[in-house]
């Protein structure tokens, strides 16, 4: 005589049978049909600095019955790439699955920025005239780093200059690395005049009346 009850997901046949003695038995059939309840899990975009740790991954749920019904949901990124860059779609959930959820994962981004590199070590050339080529040199360089060299500060090339004649010359320098900011410096090629004498040869000649 107790009418079944359910909870769960699916669909449930129940049979029903009327008694009376006024009257001959009467039947029927009836069907409880319960759905999947629709549930999104929506995940944080996230952002971390080239060469740093990854952050903590958080989203939210929406649509659950129960807190606890999907388990324990824990957040993660499916790919290992450590280049700065943009990764679409790389942050997911993990759940426990439930029959009685139609889950929805709305994946999250991650952005690996740019990050500060170590300050350039310049050195540059201070020397006497010699006839020979000099130029500066460029320390403290990581993996990546591609070097550019220019006389004016606005055109740049990446091949290092080099000066032999006296004069002071400022040499500007600019390091590119798709994982770190731009680095530049500045450093100087100075040659200075070097000394000669010039000795003159002593002579002697007898009077004459001409030069």
């Amino acid at each position: 005589e107790e009418n079944p009850s359910y909870t769960d997901v699916g669909e449930y046949k129940v049979y029903v049978k009327v008694e009376n003695p006024n009257y001959e038995d009467r039947t029927g059939l009836a069907t409880v049909t319960i759905t999947e309840k629709e549930v999104t899990i929506t995940v944080d975009n996230k952002t971390k600095v080239y060469g740093t740790a990854d952050p903590v991954f958080t989203g939210t749920v929406e649509g659950l019955i129960n807190e606890n019904d999907l388990g324990e949901i824990t957040y993660v990124r499916t790919n290992e790439e450590e280049n700065v860059g943009t990764y679409e779609g790389v942050l997911n959930a993990n759940y426990t699955n439930n029959p009685n959820y139609k889950v929805e994962v709305i994946k999250g981004n991650f952005v690996i920025t740019k990050a500060q590199g170590e300050e350039l070590t310049l050195e540059g050339y201070t020397g006497v005239y010699d006839g020979l080529e000099h130029s500066i040199t460029v320390g403290n360089l990581v993996e990546g780093d591609k070097v550019y060299y220019s006389e004016d500060g606005e055109n740049w090339t990446e091949e290092n200059p080099s000066y032999t004649d006296v004069g002071e010359y400022k040499v500007y320098v600019k390091v590119t690395n798709p994982n770190y900011e731009n680095r530049t410096g500045l450093a100087t090629v100075e040659i200075t005049p070097r000394e000669v004498t010039i000795k003159a040869n002593s002579e002697t000649k007898v009077y004459d009346g001409t030069p």
